[in-house]
């Protein structure tokens, strides 16, 4: 009997993470800096599993930072009366 494994889903690509960021609001220079914030943080023995994850944390943190603002954007403008 032959043994069967999960496909190998792979790694996303750098290009669908940023197009996914882009997708949730944030500018190319916004997930850049996402990018070079998880570079900086990455120690030369993460693997690569390691450096997704900090960037995937590098950019929900820019992500939930502005849907922030904008909620707190809305609030004042109806504080406000507009």
């Amino acid at each position: 009997m032959e043994e069967t494994t999960p496909p190998n889903l792979g790694v996303p690509s750098l290009a669908g993470t940023v197009n996914a960021a882009r997708s949730f609001g944030l500018t190319e220079l916004e997930v850049w800096q996402a990018v070079d914030e998880s570079l900086g943080r990455a120690a030369d023995d993460d693997s690569l599993d390691d450096s997704i994850d900090d960037l995937a944390a590098a950019l929900a943190r820019r992500i939930l930072a502005r849907a922030r603002a904008g909620v707190a954007d809305r609030r004042r403008l109806a504080a406000d009366g507009l």
